[in-house]
């Protein structure tokens, strides 16, 4: 996803995940039927689930809306079974796992601006981690666990920058920032040592993606082409970084080093939206912008399969962990 001020608006977060006393949404395999809406609470976003399409992919996590609009935290396991767990009036955004699939980090502006906070993966034992005068968007953990880089953007277009802090809270250092550049987006790669992350310097429509070395130093632009490129995300196994470009609007992948560029869908892009790789690196899971279903797009097949309908998708997420 790209920086919220600049790109779009602010997103809700959906997660797909294993969650106990869930909304059941239908049968065990193939397409599941519409969620239904849990006694009392607020309205479940209706979806239809196609449970074969979602086997071996992992935990996921997406960013959607539900039927009235509002926006919170869902989860959804593979079998169909939707849950709030959030049930707030703020608008969360920006969903991501930690390594063990054990905790979610998001932004919400529960307290007045986006700000970070970490929850338990039921949504459970909230806590606020960043109190800044700036939004706080798009956090990535790093593999270890113990460090969340993420985007700020400040109050004027010339603000934005890469920062990092402990995961469990604490001093934020700046890692990259360029006078009158957008810069957000980040991703870790497997090994810790790199991020990829968005940097436009020409005031929209220039997109490119950029590496640097965990401390901020060695930065390396690794797209050059004509357009965006964005939304870069790395392969379980680091060999690979996938990314959304409109220089024949589709996914494309290239090696850590920015060469070796591939194509990997025939017109499907996740621009605006969001993908992440299955946790075997077999497949990715993306949103094709607001309104969107879910798509798995398998590595060596250029049609993406629709693998969760109904649901106006923006992001996603998927944890390197073993399905439960």
């Amino acid at each position: 996803m790209r920086c919220i001020a600049k790109h779009q608006t602010v997103l809700l977060a959906v997660v797909l995940m294993a969650a106990a006393g869930p909304v059941a949404c239908g049968g065990s395999g193939g397409a599941a039927d519409e969620a239904r809406t849990a006694s009392g609470g607020p309205p479940q976003p209706r979806a239809r689930v196609d449970t074969d399409g979602l086997r071996g992919v992992g935990r996921i996590a997406v960013v959607a809306a539900d039927e009235t609009g509002r926006q919170d935290v869902h989860v959804l396991d593979g079998a169909g079974h939707l849950r709030n767990v959030t049930r707030d009036s703020a608008m969360e955004a920006d969903v991501a796992w930690s390594p063990d699939g054990r905790r979610l980090v998001f932004s919400s502006d529960r307290n007045g601006t986006l700000d970070l906070y970490i929850a338990d993966a039921d949504g459970g034992a909230v806590r606020r981690l960043t109190d800044l005068p700036a939004a706080e968007t798009n956090a990535a953990w790093s593999p270890d666990g113990t460090r969340l880089a993420f985007g700020l953007e400040g109050g004027n277009e010339e603000q934005f920058a890469i920062y990092v802090l402990p995961a469990d809270g604490g001093r934020a250092t700046k890692l990259f920032q360029r006078a009158g550049c957008y810069a957000g987006n980040p991703d870790w790669s497997p090994d810790g040592e790199r991020l990829t992350f968005d940097v436009d310097c020409a005031g929209g429509g220039e997109i490119d993606v950029y590496a640097m070395a965990a401390d901020g130093s060695a930065v390396r632009r690794l797209t050059r082409a004509a357009g965006d490129d964005g939304g870069a995300k790395w392969s379980p196994d680091g060999r690979r970084i996938a990314f959304h470009s409109d220089r024949g609007p589709a996914v494309y992948s290239m090696a850590p080093d920015g060469g070796r560029v591939r194509r990997l869908s025939s017109r499907l892009t996740f621009e605006d939206a969001g993908a992440a790789w299955s946790a075997d690196g077999r497949a990715i899971l993306m949103a094709s912008g607001s309104g969107s279903d879910l798509y798995r797009l398998d590595l060596g097949r250029r049609k993406p399969r629709s693998v969760v309908r109904g649901l106006d998708i923006s992001a996603v997420s998927v944890a390197r962990v073993p399905t439960r």
